[in-house]
């Protein structure tokens, strides 16, 4: 069952008040980005892949760099001579795999709520992929836009700096909203169940995701192999200035 669109705008009045600002003076913490207020918290970094398509952690990264591995580094400031404008991590969404093994850990109680940044090109009509083919030409296929904009009346959620459309359902990783196999799925910008014990937040412009929930939660997170996670406090700067250890 794919996920549905939602006009009930009230299932997300708890996330605002426990959110801190963020912007010039304040930096980016934690907190801005997933709601304050829980026990412990986990910082995803988002994979890369290396010059031959083979998966690199940041940490493998740090060790050819040179750079130091830390909680809030930040992949420009740690990115080996040989990436630079070559290979990148992802930003505003959590690859697949990486959001199926995270939702291993996060208890399924009651329905969960999806939020989604009206930005992207799927809700606004504009949105097309484009690849490279093997014989070095390039394709390219457009997305077709997303229900809820069919519909310039469909209510959205809004934060500081940014505004979001709801839907309510399963989240099923390598799909997308209408259930189909999608490996290039846009994974929720927020996620969060009934009884807000947890919540998953991916801001647009990071290369990483957070999480919320009770200290369990989290170290079953950090723990996890299929992941590259750290802990982070709710006050953390993720800004590019909050890497003070790799300064450049």
């Amino acid at each position: 069952m794919a996920p549905i669109p939602t006009r009930d705008l009230a299932l997300a009045n708890w996330i605002a008040p426990r959110m801190r600002p963020w912007g010039p003076g304040h930096g980016t913490p934690v907190a801005s980005v997933v709601p304050g207020g829980f026990g412990a918290y986990a910082r995803i970094l988002h994979p890369v892949e290396d010059d031959d398509g083979t998966p690199l952690r940041w940490s493998d990264a740090c060790r050819e760099s040179g750079a130091t591995a830390h909680a809030l580094m930040q992949w420009t400031a740690i990115t080996p001579a040989r990436l630079v404008n070559r290979s990148s991590p992802m930003q505003g969404s959590l690859g697949a795999t990486q959001l199926a093994a995270v939702l291993d850990h996060l208890p399924a109680t009651g329905e969960l709520t999806q939020a989604f940044w009206i930005g992207w090109g799927q809700y606004n009509g504009g949105s097309a992929r484009f690849g490279w083919n093997e014989d070095g030409t390039t394709w390219h296929e457009d997305v077709p836009p997303l229900k809820p904009f069919a519909d310039p009346t469909f209510p959205v959620f809004t934060l500081p700096h940014r505004e979001y459309v709801l839907y309510r359902g399963p989240v099923t990783p390598g799909a997308d909203l209408r259930g189909e196999p999608d490996e290039h799925a846009q994974s929720p910008s927020l996620l969060w169940p009934d009884d807000h014990s947890w919540c998953l937040a991916t801001e647009v412009d990071f290369d990483s995701t957070l999480v919320g929930a009770t200290p369990e939660v989290v170290d079953a997170i950090l723990a996890d192999p299929r992941l590259e996670a750290w802990p982070v406090e709710s006050w953390d700067d993720l800004s590019l200035g909050g890497d003070r250890l790799n300064e450049r």
